[in-house]
């Protein structure tokens, strides 16, 4: 199974509504949980897709319409880059990755 790993640049990063970000976000974050759920946390696939998640959060971390947030943002890294180096299950991923949609029900 081959996943893009599709760069977007900050510029159009945001210019996106915040909704959609936060959207795009977890649809990456679902890939995760699913990857570690069909080939484990140290699987090529999982990793990739907690890349993309990484980079993805790293846009929002750059994005001055979250900076007010970004303690939360950085702690949700955290947890993203310990499920690539295999320290967190696909529970904890699912789980952000439905409070992501929530999330993005009020903005």
């Amino acid at each position: 199974m081959k996943l893009s790993h599709h760069k977007i640049s900050p510029e159009a990063w945001s210019q996106m509504p915040k909704k959609q970000q936060i959207l795009n976000l977890a649809a990456e974050v679902a890939r995760v949980s699913a990857a570690i759920n069909r080939y484990g946390a140290r699987d090529l696939i999982a990793k990739q897709a907690c890349e993309r998640a990484l980079d993805l959060i790293d846009l929002i971390l750059e994005d001055a319409r979250w900076r007010e947030q970004s303690l939360r943002w950085r702690y949700f890294r955290d947890v993203i880059a310990a499920s690539y180096l295999g320290r967190v299950d696909s529970a904890a991923t699912n789980f952000l990755s439905d409070w992501l949609i929530k999330t993005s029900e009020n903005l």
